[in-house]
């Protein structure tokens, strides 16, 4: 049986990240990413231990859904990044190497 499952990174604003876990086309699942300790976020607003936190977010929305079998149907990174940022590219691999996992 086919995963049908998605997930999208969607930059909600420039500084805060919303996972949302999609199942047959509803939301069943959304985790807030944002800076933890405002002393680590530089003038951009970018957390600069934005990849970890993206990284363990996903793991722990993937595992709380009891999601296994990868990859996803579908990942996407939508919202409101700079294109080109370096927090949109974090993502956008993150988003690549979940497509790619077997």
């Amino acid at each position: 049986m086919d995963n049908q499952d998605d997930l999208i990174i969607f930059f909600s604003s420039p500084r805060e990240v919303e996972l949302q876990l999609i199942r047959d086309k509803a939301t069943i699942d959304t985790i807030s990413v944002w800076p933890a300790d405002s002393s680590l976020v530089d003038k951009e607003g970018i957390d600069f231990h934005f990849d970890t936190m993206l990284v363990s977010a996903v793991d722990k929305i993937l595992k709380r859904n009891t999601i296994e079998k990868l990859p996803l149907k579908e990942v996407q990174v939508a919202g409101e990044a700079d294109p080109t940022s370096v927090f949109l590219q974090v993502a956008l691999a993150v988003a690549a190497a979940l497509k790619t996992r077997k």
